[in-house]
Parts: structure tokens; C-alpha cells; sequence
């Protein structure tokens, strides 16, 4: 059962006994705590905000680029600084678009109709500090049209859950309250996060904590990447004062075909038998499934296979009966990008939070780095600019880059059909 509501794909879900239902979620939970609880450590969460600023600032510094490319950090257009920021992202992006197939059109070509049906592409990147006016005729020939971006991803974005929203809004301190991310590896967590934190805030936190302290984690207090058993076995040095009732998970998950080969080029903690030509390696040449040990904080969990890793995780997370009736929400990396201020705004109302005030109404996307953010993983960083155009492009040859024709008839028989279904994920084959 599908709905549309306010522009989204709503989708309520119970996940128990084994199969997959769709419906409204109608069981309540007790969001009452202990005083002890309540009491959350001053200087703990100093520590915290210090932390994530500190990052921040060592992300600023190291080369990717500002968060976004106007009003934030890099001043104006008249500011060096803003310049150097959108040469760097539109330098990126002209290499995309090349390694896609895209050039300048010849002089001798019509080039009128170049910007037909792309006024919401440009608003987009208007939202990261990217005007159309910075865009030369190479890169406004690479961005996809809108209708081919909702072919891709349909006309409003997935996001499950919503129907456990009034279960986390009547908390009864919300200055001890909290949004926190999670999602496996290579699934846009870091994206999420800041995206909710240039956005969103919970102001009767700033009013205790400052201004810097808006209520939005870079992860849940058990881990981001760390599977749902571990949610009252583990705590995040960062963490050890929030209770777990007062943080709202807010999870993320991607394409599974394009996540196998952001696994294969960043690996994290995960180790499986594949080489970088034979990868992702699905199946052992015996046939077997080619099994994946995951080390978490705690100690190593071995999965029968890359697309079982995948299932495992989000299946878990999204059951009710094993790990617990507690409010959360999924949403998809795509819809970061293409629908961020639909999916972020409503995630911020979902948590009873408001737009932060400081931003006089504007939403502000992220310009800089599309796997995001302060604490983004590796050099393989990619900017707004270079995704709307990667993902924006994303034929069926695109998904299947770097699999081979055995990887792909074991992935659609691994993935779990259902979990895909859900999220509105096909096989490309």
C-alpha cells in the first residue's frame, strides 16, 4: 500500500515474524524516562560539540571545498575564496561529465534547447551556492532533464517510517533530545547528516547547550554503521550520556548495485576473498557464496555473502519484534540529492525540530562533497555538481560498471526481493 502525502512516498512498515508488511504501525511506546537519564553531562556534551567542529574544520581546510559554495563559509562571489570553491566543484564535474560520454557541444550545433526541462536541476545547485551563470555550455549539456531524473526515481522521494514520528514528539525534556544517523557503510550517512545539521535545529536544546548545539548527531549513540543488536550493548565514546529513547535514528540505504562497487573501492572494516579486477566477488569459482567478516566495535560478524550483509543489516533494522518497537526512519541516498530539501525538511519536522532560524528561510544543500561531510572517508570524494550528474545518468550500463555478468545473476538472486521492493529498487537485469 503506497501513499502520496505532502510530495513523499510514505510507506508504514511492520516488519514481524519473518514477512514484510506494509501498513500503519499503531503501537505506542513509552517515551517516559528516568531522572537519571535526564541528567545528561554538561561537559560531556561541550566535548561533543568541540569534537565536531573540530572536524569540521579540518574538512574546511583540507582541500574538498566548502560545505556550500555562497552564503556558507565562502562569503559572496565577489569573495577568492567562493571562486576558488566553484572552479575546484565545476573542474570535478567536467571530468564526470567527460568520463560519461559528455562534451561541448560544436559551434556549428542548436544549443537552444540545452536547459529545456532542467529548472529544478539548476534550483538544486542554486541550494549549494551553484548559480547557472557559473555553469559553462559542457557542464549544462551534462546535467540530466528532470523527467529523466523522475523516471530514474520516481516523483517524490521514499521515505519509511514517517507513521513513528508522533511516537518520538512528545518527549518530555526536548532539551535532551536528539536526531542521530546511521545506515551500513558507502550509504550517504555523512550526507544525511549534514544536510539536517546546516538545516535543521531543536531549539529548546540551543536554549540549554548554545547555539551550536542543534540536537543533530553525526550518528546514534550505539555507532552509525554498527547493526541494530548492538543498540543497548554499545555506546559511542561521544554517547555514553545519551539515552537511547531520546535519539531518532534516521537511517540511510542506496542503490544495492551501485553500493557494491563503492564496497569494492572503500572497504571499511569489511574483508572478503576478491581481488581489484574480480570484484565484488559474489560466488567462489566452487559455487559457494563468497562469505564477508564485518568488524565492529564489539567484535567481528561474518555474513554469508555481500548482498546478505546488505539484507541482514536493513532487515534487522527494520524488525519490530526483535530489536524493538522504537521510532526510526529510512531514507535513500538518490533522494538526498535530487529531493534534499523535501527529505530534509520533513525529517526535521519529524523530530518535532524547526529550519534553523539563522538561515532567514533558505535551504542550504551541500556543495562540496556528496559522500559528505567533515568526517567523509578516502579521496574518492564527490561534489553536488558530480553527482547530479553520475546519479542523474545512471542507465542500466552505469549500474552494472565493474560487475561481471556471474556478479549480476548471483546479486539478483541474493538481494533480498522484498527489502528491494520496499525501497523501490530494481534489478538492472
Amino acid at each position: 500500500v503506497f501513499s502520496i502525502f505532502a510530495s513523499i512516498v510514505i510507506i508504514g512498515w511492520i516488519k514481524t515474524s519473518g514477512a514484510l508488511q506494509v501498513g500503519n504501525n499503531k503501537q505506542g511506546e513509552d517515551q517516559t524516562t528516568t531522572s537519571n537519564n535526564n541528567n545528561l553531562d554538561v561537559e560531556n556534551e561541550k566535548k561533543h560539540i568541540e569534537q565536531a567542529f573540530k572536524h569540521r574544520s579540518k574538512f574546511a581546510q583540507g582541500g574538498v571545498g566548502v560545505l556550500r559554495l555562497g552564503k556558507d563559509g565562502s562569503g559572496s562571489k565577489n569573495d577568492p575564496n567562493h571562486s576558488a570553491g566553484v572552479s575546484e566543484v565545476l573542474e570535478d564535474a567536467r571530468s564526470e561529465a567527460r568520463k560519461l560520454g559528455f562534451v561541448a557541444p560544436l559551434p556549428t550545433e542548436d544549443t537552444s534547447h540545452i536547459d529545456d526541462d532542467k529548472d529544478e536541476v539548476y534550483d538544486i545547485l542554486k541550494q549549494a551556492g551553484i548559480s547557472k551563470d557559473d555553469l559553462d555550455i559542457e557542464l549544462r549539456n551534462a546535467l540530466p532533464t528532470w523527467s529523466k531524473v523522475q523516471n530514474l526515481y520516481g516523483t517524490a522521494p521514499v521515505i519509511i517510517g514517517l507513521d513513528s514520528c508522533p511516537r518520538f514528539q512528545p518527549q518530555p525534556d526536548w532539551s535532551m533530545a536528539f536526531f542521530g544517523i546511521g545506515g551500513f557503510f558507502n550509504t550517504g550517512t555523512n550526507l544525511l547528516a549534514e544536510l539536517l545539521i546546516q538545516n535543521c535545529e531543536l531549539s529548546e536544546r540551543m536554549k540549554l547547550y548554545g547555539e551550536k548545539s542543534k540536537g543533530m548527531r553525526w550518528q546514534v549513540p550505539w555507532g552509525k554503521h554498527t547493526p541494530i543488536q548492538y543498540r543497548t550493548k554499545h555506546v559511542t565514546d561521544t554517547d555514553v550520556d545519551v539515552p537511547l529513547d531520546n535519539s531518532f535514528p534516521m537511517i540511510t540505504i542506496r542503490d544495492p548495485y551501485r553500493w557494491l562497487g563503492s564496497m569494492c573501492r572503500h572497504t571499511y572494516s569489511a574483508r572478503w576473498r576478491h581481488t581489484e579486477d574480480n570484484c565484488p566477488n559474489l560466488k567462489l569459482p566452487n559455487g559457494k557464496k563468497n562469505p564477508v567478516n564485518v568488524k565492529y566495535k564489539e567484535e567481528p560478524v561474518i555474513y554469508d555473502s555481500l548482498p546478505e550483509l546488505y539484507n541482514t543489516w536493513y532487515n534487522d533494522f527494520l524488525s519490530q519484534d526483535k530489536y524493538g518497537d522504537f521510532p526510526r526512519v529510512f531514507v535513500r541516498f538518490e533522494d538526498l540529492m535530487f529531493y534534499g530539501k523535501n527529505v530534509t525538511e520533513t525529517l526535521c519536522r519529524c523530530g518535532g525540530g524547526q529550519p534553523r532560524a539563522d538561515h532567514g528561510g533558505d535551504f542550504y544543500h551541500v556543495g562540496a562533497s556528496a559522500k559528505m561531510g567533515v568526517n567523509a572517508h578516502g579521496s574518492d570524494k564527490t561534489n553536488l555538481l558530480q553527482a547530479l550528474i553520475r546519479y542523474g545518468h545512471a542507465s542500466t550500463e552505469n549500474r552494472m560498471k565493474g560487475l561481471s555478468r556471474e556478479d549480476l545473476e548471483a546479486a539478483k538472486e541474493l538481494f533480498d526481493p522484498d527489502l528491494l521492493n520496499m525501497f523501490r529498487y530494481t534489478h538492472p537485469i
